[in-house]
């Protein structure tokens, strides 16, 4: 999915809704417990974990290029400097 940012994006925010309608529904209806909160925090960290893995994996493919100094040529459209 690197190379789809506007989908990972929705999905992200997507997630986070949901979650915060878990929540709110579980409060609501008494279904609350100890193991739901800490499911609930683990689950969490799993997602925002993901957010710096799927940039590290998205960027890591131009990590030689821009190791070489040649990542500002590869972006520019124009040749002056390169």
């Amino acid at each position: 999915m690197p190379t789809h940012p506007k989908f990972c994006t929705f999905a992200y925010c997507v997630s986070a809704l949901l979650d915060a309608v878990d929540g709110v529904a579980a409060r609501a209806l008494g279904q609350t417990s100890k193991f739901g909160a800490i499911l609930d925090m683990v689950t969490d960290r799993c997602v925002s974990g993901s957010l710096p893995l799927g940039v590290a994996t998205a960027s890591s493919s131009s990590a030689p290029l821009a190791r070489s100094g040649r990542a500002r040529c590869a972006v520019a459209e124009s040749d002056v400097g390169c």
